[in-house]
């Protein structure tokens, strides 16, 4: 796995907009401009050359030393060309979006390159497996997202806000990491998803399953943290375990959406649709409220 913050990866798109304080400095680390020596450039051109490994971006949406459509146009490339690069646009200039990343975010990237540090260095073999949110029958907790749908099958969810979650079915993730362990490159990293869930689809669904109506209004984006910064306050006094808060709320907003492509392409993985999955959780819900 490589992670890249605010990469430049079009080097002669980069000495075109002049980047850098002086505007030059693509130039002068190459040793001479695109018009002199084409093919040089071409051969140093991260846009030009497939990466061999998975790529994680992340990338401020108001850096002015990096445009975004530095990394926006890397992720589309490289993508139509069947590599792995995820994206993660953040709130931020160039040099503060690290400090930003939520707790989660920043415990799955150490996660993972400890994994594939260690791996590299005792020469053992391993891959990772990146799992979307799951969804299915058994969801005993259930989970946060088990309640979500569950709450919106009973009308307990009239309202939707931005945001959703890359999904699919618990089943289709077990055999995604089997077929990654039998037959999985060592040092690769496979990410496990179907589709992207917005809330105000995924609630509309449950609600409809149900036979009611989804949810009639958008919470305001300008609502949602100071709600959850309330929720979390009041949730600490109380002692009790809060799952509305600004992290769980950020992170479902700056996520990309995954794309499973290498591991449909390498493993042969095809998932099914992950609405047979939230079905087969609402009727689990509906049959052991019945008990």
């Amino acid at each position: 796995l490589a992670i890249a913050q605010a990469p430049i990866t079009d080097l002669i798109g980069a000495d075109h907009a002049n980047l850098s304080d002086e505007g030059d400095a693509v130039r002068r680390w190459i040793g001479c401009s695109p018009e002199e020596n084409e093919a040089v450039w071409r051969q140093l051109n991260p846009v030009d050359h497939p990466p061999a490994t998975s790529v994680l971006l992340f990338h401020g949406e108001h850096d002015v030393d990096v445009p975004l459509e530095q990394s926006e146009t890397y992720a589309r490339v490289m993508n139509a060309k069947g590599a792995d690069v995820q994206k993660v646009w953040l709130p931020g200039d160039h040099y503060d979006i690290i400090d930003d990343l939520p707790p989660y975010i920043r415990c799955r990237i150490e996660a993972e390159r400890r994994f594939f540090a260690h791996i590299a260095a005792s020469r053992m073999e391993g891959v990772a497996g990146c799992v979307a949110t799951t969804f299915g029958a058994g969801d005993l907790l259930p989970t946060p997202q088990g309640r979500l749908i569950d709450d919106a099958s009973r009308g307990r969810m009239p309202f939707y806000w931005d945001g959703g979650t890359c999904a699919l079915g618990i089943e289709d993730a077990a055999r995604g990491m089997i077929l990654a362990e039998r037959h999985g490159a060592s040092g690769a990293r496979y990410i496990f998803s179907e589709r992207w869930l917005g809330y105000r689809e995924m609630f509309m669904h449950a609600a409809r399953w149900a036979g009611r109506c989804g949810p009639r209004f958008r919470f305001p984006d300008a609502l949602m943290l100071p709600m959850a910064d309330a929720v979390e306050w009041m949730a600490a006094r109380l002692d009790r375990e809060n799952r509305f808060n600004r992290d769980a709320i950020r992170c479902s907003t700056m996520l990309s959406r995954c794309t499973a492509a290498r591991a449909r392409s390498e493993l042969g993985w095809e998932p099914t649709p992950v609405w047979e999955a939230v079905n087969a959780a609402l009727v689990d819900f509906r049959a052991r409220r019945a008990r």
